[in-house]
């Protein structure tokens, strides 16, 4: 085998590779502590659409100059947008400060099912009535 035919099949088993995986895409939404109401409600219904197609959301609250004092409205703020996305997401990073900046990543919830616990069975059921009968009654 030559060597030119050896990297010919390597590179097209990496591409083969490449093909089946799916890329992650992170949106980010910018905002500040003084954006408007409506367009917090916009700029989250963006997100919730993002999250629905699985994807990643970053978001960003950005202090400039003199807002820096304002950062206990900007933790308001974005409790509150966790609280409208944690229906369709869940958070991956919680509030942290980085910089002059306060960033959150909600990620789409994932869609396997968990392993569901058991009922008891209902001899187990009949014995714990019964014990609890002979303990009221003694």
């Amino acid at each position: 085998m030559d060597f030119g035919k050896y990297k010919y099949e390597l590179s097209k088993k990496e591409q083969g590779g490449k093909a089946h995986s799916k890329a992650t895409h992170l949106k980010e939404m910018q905002l500040r502590p003084f954006t408007g109401e409506h367009d917090l409600d916009f700029k989250v219904r963006h997100a919730v659409e993002f999250l629905e197609s699985k994807q990643k959301v970053k978001i960003t609250l950005m202090f400039r100059g003199r807002e820096m004092s304002f950062q206990e409205k900007g933790r308001d703020i974005m409790a509150k947008i966790e609280q409208q996305l944690i229906t369709v997401g869940q958070l991956e990073s919680p509030v942290k400060k980085e910089g002059r900046n306060l960033v959150m990543i909600v990620s789409p919830k994932s869609t396997t099912t968990s392993k569901t616990t058991k009922p008891p069975k209902a001899v187990n059921l009949e014995r714990n009535v019964a014990n609890e009968a002979e303990t009221k009654n003694p």
